[in-house]
């Protein structure tokens, strides 16, 4: 069905005598799949079941070849062995454009990095689009990143759109003013933009100002938890920068915990029952632990 502008499936259908019956959905569009909402059916303006099925399309054509389907089952088994050997690249087989060896480099280097952190330097008309392109879309591959934003002149906004589409198959939104006011009017006021996709384009002038900037900020249901040494000082000076950069955000007094070797065990427990609670109901999202502390302890219920 569809409902504020998006497509959803109907999980549950809840009834009330008397009373207008609640309908539980999981959004089925690409940039909130599995997004739940509860509706009071019937209080909806733009509701609308779908008729649109496609099963009776299937396997209209007849099943392929045998030929052709393993050269398909030999792909996705290339893909697998790909998504964790860094020396074998996926990209550069999926561009539309013909790379240099040299532009490969940045890819090799990116990919033997625990986490991607390259400058790309190199002189104009070498290829510094290609380059980050190929990284770009290798993390998407292999699934190490989700969303992805480009920061850019407003001059060449459209250029990057086209080349990222045209070279790579990655289509990009800019979000601007005109962006910005088309998802309030599709999905409503209270929309944050930075969640409609999962691939933007934004001017320099446009990402340092609070209005655009700060809703990208905005909590999600991901939990991180990291593991530092059992010194006072490395410990309190993680806190100190994760303060700092959380100090503005909703609830960000009560965003982090810190287990160490003097954290009594019902504490432990309480940070632990936390840690692993539904984050919509539990504000906490980050841990400070030593190893010592966290030892016997799960906190892998929603640590992505």
């Amino acid at each position: 069905m569809q409902i504020r502008s998006r497509r959803w499936l109907v999980e549950n259908v809840v009834p009330a005598a008397g009373q207008v019956a609640r309908v539980q959905l999981a959004c089925a569009d690409d940039d909130a799949q599995g997004q739940s909402l509860e509706v009071f059916w019937d209080c909806e303006l733009d509701r609308c079941i779908l008729q649109q099925e496609g099963w009776e399309n299937l396997a209209a054509k007849g099943f392929d070849d045998p030929r052709q389907f393993a050269a398909f089952l030999h792909t996705l088994r290339w893909n697998c062995v790909t998504a964790t050997v860094a020396d074998i690249f996926q990209s550069p087989f999926r561009a539309g454009i013909k790379i240099d060896a040299y532009q490969m480099e940045p890819l090799h280097k990116a990919l033997r990095l625990p986490r991607v952190n390259l400058f790309i330097a190199d002189d104009t008309g070498l290829g510094k689009t290609i380059e980050a392109g190929l990284i770009a879309r290798e993390l998407l591959l292999r699934k190490k990143a989700k969303t992805l934003v480009v920061a850019a002149p407003p001059s060449v906004l459209e250029q990057w759109k086209a080349e990222m589409e045209e070279r790579f198959g990655l289509v990009f939104e800019i979000l601007d003013r005109a962006y910005w006011t088309r998802m309030r009017r599709e999905r409503g006021f209270g929309v944050n933009p930075w969640r409609t996709h999962s691939r933007f384009l934004i001017s320099h002038r446009l990402l340092i100002d609070p209005a655009y900037a700060d809703p990208m900020r905005e909590w999600n249901d991901r939990r991180v938890l990291i593991f530092t040494e059992n010194r006072e000082g490395t410990k309190r000076y993680l806190r100190e920068m994760l303060d700092g950069a959380i100090a503005k955000t909703d609830r960000a007094d009560e965003r982090i915990a810190v287990i160490d070797g003097h954290t009594s065990g019902a504490r432990r427990k309480e940070v632990q029952r936390r840690f692993n609670a539904d984050p919509k109901k539990d504000p906490l999202r980050i841990l400070l632990a030593t190893d010592a502390a966290r030892e016997g302890l799960n906190f892998q219920a929603h640590c992505t």
